[in-house]
């Protein structure tokens, strides 16, 4: 060894330890160790020294410095890199070489145990791949004879197996996963696995070979288990074994662990021929690999049954097998996983006597928690079994003949399936959804009635895991299946990651479910809300309380519970059909009858029991509201219940706080609670879901709804978001009322505030220049006395003040988009009937509408009660839009940009600032963590007390809802009214101003071409 070389091994020796020759490596030796291995690097006579160390046994550095496996290591980068990069430069001599040096490293490693440490065997493996990648079979046609003939022992598992099965892994990995690898070609590729497919009869002997030593697995455990017997029935322990005793018991374990692990990398291979290499591989009279298996499931020892459900599972997800080989798999897999079970069940003892004789405790861990790998595993490969090949269970008519050894056999492994889904853990549950899902969907499947004897436990299986963990209570060990729960997710936000995936697959679940058995599963739903009821009604058993109000919480057991039922319910109430639903009995067909006549009494039930409850907890009040809400879809064609229950959500929106904040408003008086909000939001929302599905059986209630709403409207303390609902509620009943001037008449009473606070001295005050604009939003104030933006007293007169103006607009809007979308769901299509001649639109036989040119607005308002309103709001409107556009004129701007208060009016608003960074608001908005609030004006945001970060939103959003009026006034037609002649001088002045358009910024041209449709040409040509 020279001088050089004796550098280069000291250098990787430093560069890999933390001390050379007894003495610590300082940062400044090791620097240099990697300089000298970095030139060493690109030396150009760098490949034989690398193969000279690869082919020694050992390498010696520094008299007894044995640095054999860093430098072995070390060359197999330099190779690797080599290989990358310069391998088609080499000759075939030096290629040769490369490849008998790398052969002669694999044959030294053969003979160790296979439990050795493998990262030198891994990278020879992966070099010697790379190389039969490259040369295969072309260049090497000895190349499986040269690896299995030199490296395989077919007598004890050695490390040669193991470089074998990880050579042919690897290069079926780069062969046949194309998507995710473009360094080789495909016809490389395909030369590769044709010359693989014509030596297959070479190799795959062998893998058989390796998995049928599971049987020396079992006898030796069985050995293992009978030593261990006699150690116990002699009251001895590991430690006081005799050395024959000892010698005895510890080769019996070497003999598990080695076999094992033979075992091991044999299916981690084969699971990469499973998912593409060709079937005759696996599936052939010789060596059926999937026999073995099915053997194999029992194995537990080191994942071995894991292993073989993963390569049952690959061949599955081919969809390949053919009818006789899929059916077989059907009747063989429930025996197969029994004897299985058998097997695991006896673990249990193999494992609490190694425990024994190791002087550890007996405390044993509980067998679910073990095997939820194996569980999860088995549930996923049963349900691809089926998903994979469903076609099977449309076109082969044996399998859907009642009484069939096929159907028997299809409903004997469907049994099986059901019955894994009660496993406690939700995965279970998870890895069939699809499965169960994609049955339900096919009609044949379902026409069949295979499904039908499991889908009341279908239901309740699925309803069970749609309870929220408290996560909290598996950390701190509370929850009864702890231990489970933590071995299925890594911790809470993995949890509630998956919580709501399942949750939203599984609402397919329960639609296709109520579809296809209303009868079974309203049944199902009915009892499974009688026992919540009756459980949970009145907050039992009250635990997880609010420490200073004693109110439920979320956290509290029957606020989740019942959080669990309003999805299904939601869903199966979506799913069910027309027939089911309808109040009319279904003639001329017998079983429809009778589940149309269970479905209609557990429904009625149903909507009894949630109307009749009467929850004294906020939180319980609020999932009354959601349960409400998710009647809707039956109140559509039985309202009997119905006006209980919107009587229900308008008294929840008027609620008072029973919460009880802390947090004062600037007048002193108490804040509301946020759990009070949430109450009356939801609530409010509900109301108008309601309304929009069954608007037409509240028409004949509609004064006795007209004076709590407007009770409610007149109270001080209702919430804005509460009141612009209210607004939608009425004009949803409005739009179902069948005459239309009552309908114009109501809809103009439910707006008469609105319009009048847009009419008022006040509004018109605001809008009647720019200045007086400026000076009711603060903004003059600001320039003479900067202290005002954060004055309180100012702050609320001046936030009031706008929220009067900009509330007007969006209820104005609200309500006309309300009226204009059931418009559109009228016979015509929202086009107006014309009248020809005396004859009136009332009756025309329906032929006459021109879908364009003027139309009156008295025609338009038979079929949208809004439009007659126009000619009240566009006068206002147009002001608005003049003093808001004029705001950015350059004479405004240059008096408010020398301001440094003033300035911000025309800034860009907080909420513009997350947007612009395309964020999707699940770290929690622009409030939340990566937010933007506060961003633009530093220190404070438009939730404080202070007019300043609120003036850029206020102005975003008058500006909006204003364009967006504009668009519903030529969407309604009524700006081509003849009505409107009068007003279009004003509107062409207002909205093509040429100041106004060059003064608009970007993001406001972006809105005003977006939403304000109008034919501005038209208009223009008029004028």
């Amino acid at each position: 060894m020279n001088s050089q070389e004796e550098t280069l091994l000291r250098a990787i020796v430093i560069s890999s330890s933390n001390a050379w020759s007894g003495q610590t490596v300082s940062p400044s030796d090791r620097q240099t160790a990697f300089s000298v291995l970095s030139e060493f690097s690109t030396f150009q006579g760098r490949v034989p020294l690398c193969l000279g160390w690869i082919e020694k046994d050992k390498v010696i550095v520094g008299g007894n410095n044995d640095c054999t496996i860093p430098a072995k290591l070390y060359a197999c980068e330099i190779l690797a890199a080599l290989f990358k990069t310069e391998y088609t430069k080499l000759s075939d001599k030096e290629r040769l070489t490369i490849r008998a040096s790398l052969l002669s490293a694999a044959r030294q490693l053969a003979p160790s145990p296979i439990t050795d440490p493998r990262l030198l065997a891994n990278k020879i493996a992966s070099l010697l791949a790379a190389l039969m990648v490259r040369d295969f079979p072309q260049r090497w046609t000895t190349c499986i004879d040269d690896l299995f003939g030199s490296l395989w022992s077919t007598e004890n598992p050695q490390m040669g197996v193991k470089i074998c099965l990880e050579i042919l892994k690897l290069v079926a990995e780069d062969c046949t996963d194309s998507d995710f690898n473009s360094k080789i070609s495909t016809k490389r590729r395909n030369d590769i696995l044709i010359g693989l497919n014509e030596v297959s009869d070479r190799f795959l002997p062998l893998l058989f070979h390796s998995l049928e030593q599971i049987s020396i697995l079992t006898q030796s455990k069985a050995l293992i288990h009978q030593m261990r017997g006699f150690l116990v029935q002699n009251s001895q322990t590991l430690s006081t074994m005799t050395p024959e005793q000892r010698e005895a018991y510890q080769h019996e374990e070497g003999r598990i662990n080695s076999v094992a692990m033979a075992i091991v990398d044999t299916l981690s291979t084969l699971e990469k021929f499973c998912r593409s290499m060709p079937l005759d591989w696996i599936l052939n009279s010789k060596h059926d690999f999937s026999a073995a298996c099915f053997y194999l499931i029992r194995e537990p020892t080191d994942d071995i049954q894991i292993l073989a459900l993963e390569c049952l599972e690959q061949l599955c997800l081919r969809g390949k097998l053919t009818y006789v080989q899929w059916i077989k798999w059907i009747h063989e897999m429930p025996q197969a996983i029994q004897q299985a079970n058998i097997i695991v069940a006896a673990e249990q003892d193999f494992k609490q006597l190694g425990s024994a004789v190791a002087g550890r405790s007996n405390e044993s861990a509980d067998p679910l928690t073990e095997q939820i790998g194996y569980h999860r595993s088995l549930s996923q490969m049963l349900a691809t079994l089926i998903s994979s090949h469903i076609a099977h269970l449309t076109h082969e008519k044996k399998i859907l003949k009642k009484g069939s050894p096929d159907q028997i056999g299809f409903s004997t492994f469907l049994r099986f399936l059901v019955d894994m889904l009660h496993h406690p853990s939700g995965l279970i549950c998870g890895t069939q959804l699809n499965l169960w899902i994609s049955m339900l969907r096919d009609p044949q499947i379902t026409r069949a009635k295979l499904l039908q004897p499991f889908v009341s436990e279908l239901l309740v299986c699925y309803m069970d895991q749609m309870i929220k963990i408290r996560w909290d209570d598996v950390e701190e060990q509370n929850h009864p299946l702890s231990s489970l729960l933590e071995a299925s997710w890594d911790d809470g936000e993995e949890y509630d990651s998956w919580i709501m995936d399942f949750r939203s697959k599984a609402s397919q679940l329960f639609k296709h479910l109520g579809h296809y058995e209303p009868g079974i599963v309203t049944a199902a739903l009915l009892h499974r809300l009688q026992g919540l009821l009756s459980a949970h009604a009145y907050g039992e058993p009250r635990n997880h309380l609010h420490h200073s109000n004693q109110q439920l919480t979320q956290a509290s057991e029957a606020v989740r519970q019942l959080e669990a039922l309003v999805q299904p319910m939601e869903n199966i109430l979506l799913g069910l059909p027309s027939w089911a639903l309808s109040q009319s009995p279904v003639e001329n067909h017998g079983s429809r009858q009778a589940i149309w006549a269970q479905t209609q009494s557990s429904l009625a039930e149903v909507a009894r029991l949630i109307v009749n409850w009467n929850p004294a907890y906020l939180w319980l009040k609020y999932r009354r509201a959601q349960l409400l809400e998710g009647l809707r879809h039956y109140w559509k064609y039985d309202p009997s219940t119905l006006l209980q229950g919107v009587d229900a959500l308008l008294g929840y929106i008027g609620a008072p706080d029973e919460w009880g904040g802390d947090q004062l408003e600037s007048d002193g008086s108490k804040q509301l609670s946020g759990e009070t909000v949430g109450l009356r939001k939801k609530s409010s929302t509900a109301l108008v879901s309601v309304s929009r599905h069954v608007s037409q059986h509240l028409v004949p209630y509609i004064s006795q709804l007209s004076e709590v709403t407007r009770s409610l409207l007149s109270s001080v303390d209702i919430l804005q978001t509460n009141r612009m609902h209210l607004y939608e509620f009425l004009s949803c009943v409005a739009t179902s009322v069948e005459d239309p001037a009552q309908r114009s008449s109501f809809v103009a009473s439910v707006l008469s505030d609105a319009i009048n606070t847009l009419q008022s001295p006040e509004s018109q005050e605001a809008i009647a220049s720019v200045d007086c604009f400026l000076a009711s939003l603060g903004i003059t104030q600001a320039g003479q006395n900067p202290s005002s933006v954060a004055d309180p007293t100012n702050v609320e007169t001046v936030s009031a003040r706008f929220a009067r103006l900009f509330s007007a607009v969006n209820q104005l809007l609200s309500v006309g988009k309300r009226c204009h979308e059931a418009n559109k769901k009228r016979p015509n299509g929202g086009i107006p009937f014309l009248a020809s001649g005396n004859q009136p639109a009332s009756e025309q036989d329906g032929q006459n509408f021109p879908d364009e040119g003027p139309v009156s607005l008295q025609d338009l308002s038979k079929g949208d009660p809004f439009v007659p309103l126009w000619v009240q709001i566009v006068p206002s409107l147009l002001k608005t839009i003049n003093v808001v556009m004029k705001m950015w004129r350059p004479e405004y701007q240059a008096i408010l940009l020398r301001d440094k208060v003033q300035r911000y009016a025309i800034a860009i608003s907080d909420d513009e600032a997350y947007l612009s960074r395309k964020q999707d608001g699940k770290s929690g908005g622009v409030f939340g963590e990566g937010g933007t609030a506060g961003s633009v004006i530093s220190g404070t945001d438009r939730r404080d007390l202070n007019l300043a970060p609120k003036w850029s939103g206020w102005l975003n959003e008058l500006r909006n809802s204003c364009f967006q009026m504009l668009g519903l006034l030529s969407a309604q037609r009524a700006l081509y009214a003849p009505e409107m002649a009068q007003l279009y001088p004003r509107i062409v002045e207002v909205i093509v101003d040429a100041q106004n358009l060059r003064a608009m910024e970007h993001r406001h041209c972006t809105q005003y071409l977006y939403v304000s449709r109008c034919n501005f040409v038209f208009l223009k040509a008029n004028h």
